[in-house]
């Protein structure tokens, strides 16, 4: 007949924030191969004094103080490999850059795991051996996140979840919700309008302007993060399916910088030393054609300046559209005060015609449309 131990589990994983660590599973999965252990489990405290670790086992095996050894060794091994923090931080303002500096800590060396929430706190769990906090910390200051240490543990956990956080924001967590009601609101009065108002065409460009600075904020700024950070990622689209055929998941979707367009014509608009830093990032996790064209960047990049557009790579399909057949497309940069913020592309099927003649019959209108997107950017968000 089976036995059942209990032991608190903040004793055998100190560091632990709480029972869904993947410590915890680890400690589970050490115990259970062991003869004569029949069943490991979690069991929550019902009084909230904290979640125990319950083995079942057979005493005529494995005796109690044995299985206790072994519990504590277990979990000492365990403590001694992977370390935790539990974090409230400044420096983020919504669950986009949340998004953004999770996946950013995750590929520090070391790092096993990390969460971020606009909310609440950032939970990094990470191998001792390979890494420590003070690295952890340093790297996230170069992001632009503030970290403030908060002691581990299912108390702390809770004590960061309900964390008032004021900052992140002009209003707060709730910032970039804010940001698109104000969107939605400004482009029904700009489309509103002129149906009821006799004005000037332009008119209306005084409430549609800052509507898309508010719409598109919190985009662009992550899609510069996330530029800076080593990856280019689509992370927000207006474009639907039916009109567009552009498919429900693009969102998160990751497109070549070095074979697109887009990301020929914005990387050349760089300044040198941002080109080369941003270019390094980008870089890094390549693999196959992208890593060939990124090789072959620089001259790219020197022919793109020559002839003051960027071509997408031959047989080039980022695969996030349906466009009914193998794309082709130029791009030119959108420059904003003599610096580059982004870049605006024309697509077409490659089968229908040739990059030349498009060039030759667009180009010109391409440019002119970059350069005032890039007046109403300096004039509205700087």
């Amino acid at each position: 007949m089976a036995d059942t131990l209990r032991l608190d589990l903040p004793l055998l994983l100190p560091d632990v924030p709480d029972a869904r660590d993947a410590c915890v599973r680890r400690l589970i999965e050490s115990l259970e191969p062991r003869d004569g252990v029949e069943r490991v489990h979690i069991r929550d405290e019902e009084d909230g004094a904290g979640a125990e670790l319950c083995i079942h086992y057979d005493p005529a095996v494995l005796p109690l103080e044995r299985i206790r050894q072994l519990a504590g060794t277990f979990g000492a091994e365990i403590a001694a490999k992977f370390g935790h923090v539990v974090w409230q931080v400044d420096g983020i303002a919504d669950q986009r850059r949340a998004r953004t500096v999770s996946e950013n800590v995750r590929r520090l060396s070391g790092v096993v795991e990390a969460h971020a929430n606009a909310g609440g706190p950032l939970r990094i769990e990470f191998d001792r051996a390979q890494t420590d906090e003070d690295t952890i910390r340093k790297s996230l200051e170069e992001m632009k996140v503030s970290p403030e240490r908060e002691k581990p543990g299912p108390a702390s956990a809770d004590k960061a979840d309900d964390h008032d956080h004021a900052h992140g924001g002009i209003f707060g967590a709730q910032t970039e919700l804010i940001f698109v009601g104000l969107c939605g609101v400004l482009l029904l009065i700009g489309w509103l309008l002129p149906k009821f108002v006799a004005m000037p065409s332009w008119a209306p460009l005084f409430v549609l302007v800052p509507a898309y600075f508010f719409g598109g904020y919190y985009a662009l700024r992550e899609a510069i993060d996330s530029v800076r950070n080593g990856r280019v990622e689509i992370v927000d689209t207006t474009r639907t399916f039916s009109t567009h055929g552009i498919f429900p998941d693009c969102i998160g979707y990751r497109p070549s910088p070095f074979r697109s367009a887009l990301g020929c014509a914005f990387l050349a608009a760089l300044e040198p030393e941002q080109e080369a830093e941003y270019s390094a990032r980008l870089a890094v996790h390549t693999t196959g054609k992208d890593r060939t064209a990124a090789l072959a960047l620089p001259a790219k990049l020197r022919e793109v300046r020559a002839q003051g557009f960027a071509i997408r790579e031959d047989g080039y399909w980022g695969r996030a559209v349906d466009y009914g057949g193998i794309p082709s497309a130029i791009a030119v940069a959108i420059s904003a005060q003599g610096h580059a913020v982004g870049a605006v592309s024309l697509i077409w099927l490659a089968e229908q015609h040739s990059v030349a003649a498009i060039a030759k019959a667009h180009l010109k209108k391409l440019t002119e449309t970059a350069e005032e997107i890039g007046k109403l950017y300096a004039a509205n968000v700087g």
